[in-house]
Formats: C-alpha cells, sequence, structure tokens
C-alpha cells in the first residue's frame, strides 16, 4: 500500500495510517479516524523473568535488552525521540508483525512495541499463546498515535473533505 501510495498511480486511499512527516510528502489524509491507545511492550517472557522495569525510562535506560523494530516504522514523534535518545541496543528488521513476534519468541531480541489493539490477532496469526509472553504496559509510555485515511495526491480533495465532514 506504501508503494502504490508513492506511485500515486490512480486515486486510491488505504485505512489506518499514520501520519507523517515523510508521508505527507507523497500523499494527503483525512481527519483522525482513531486514536490508538498507548503502547505496550510485549517482552521475551524469559528477558524479563525476575527484573523490575517499573516504567519505559528504565527500560531505555537499560542496555542489556534489545528492542526488535521495524525498520523505517515510526512509534510516533514522542516515542521516536526517546529511542533515539536511549542506549538501549536495537535490532532493526524489514519482516511484518507476525515474524517480529516468532522472532521474539524465539528469542532473537527481548522486547517488542506494539498497539495493545493488535496483539491478541497478531499473537493468534504467529500461532503462539499470550502465556508464552510477559506484556506490559508502563504510565509514562506516551500517548497512542492518530490513524487516518492515507490518499494518494490523485484523490480529488473534494472527496476528502466529504470523508472528513462525515466522520464530525
Amino acid at each position: 500500500q506504501l508503494v502504490m501510495a508513492k506511485e500515486s498511480k490512480g486515486a486510491h486511499c488505504f485505512v489506518g495510517w499514520y501520519r507523517t512527516h515523510e508521508r505527507e510528502h507523497f500523499a494527503q489524509f483525512s481527519r483522525p479516524v482513531y486514536r490508538d491507545q498507548p503502547n505496550i511492550v510485549v517482552f521475551n517472557a524469559a528477558s524479563v523473568n525476575d527484573r523490575d522495569i517499573a516504567s519505559l525510562a528504565k527500560l531505555l535506560a537499560s542496555t542489556d535488552l534489545i528492542l526488535l523494530s521495524k525498520k523505517g516504522y515510526s512509534y510516533g514523534p514522542d516515542l521516536d525521540a526517546m529511542l533515539t535518545a536511549s542506549p538501549a541496543p536495537r535490532q532493526e528488521v524489514t519482516v511484518e508483525n507476525v515474524q517480529m513476534i516468532k522472532m521474539l519468541h524465539a528469542r532473537r531480541a527481548d522486547y517488542i512495541f506494539m498497539a495493545p489493539e493488535e496483539l491478541d490477532p497478531l499473537l493468534a496469526a504467529a500461532h503462539r499463546l499470550k502465556s508464552d509472553f510477559a506484556i506490559r504496559s508502563f504510565a509514562d509510555m506516551p500517548r497512542g498515535q492518530t490513524r487516518h485515511l492515507m490518499c494518494t495526491r490523485a484523490v480529488d480533495p473534494a472527496l476528502l473533505a466529504r470523508f472528513d465532514a462525515a466522520l464530525e
């Protein structure tokens, strides 16, 4: 979908995309259609057995746990900035989230961030149980991002305006 949006061959819209500075160069966006809940942290259960990780700040200060993240993916400006400033090691991959859950389960990394709304369907698709992981939410986790209808430049702005009006 992202390639289609970048190529802008035809009038296409895609549901549920984050609005980023980079994407604004090649796409147009609706008003927010949804705001994610704050991200959760999904750990390989063995990685955090007896560890006291009481906050996101404490986790990101740790240098012995490896974050598995998707290359080029944005967790939102606040969390992205925190990750940039963090000494925490990171392994970046280009695979989809289902493979990332499998990699986490196989101890190729120690934790990942995700929207809590995505956890159960993702675990089902990866054929993994919630009990295989330690799921944590932190009070200092930034607010969830907004999701939008992302459209190619070929979509008539008047149509997108009608969509926005219907959201009210």
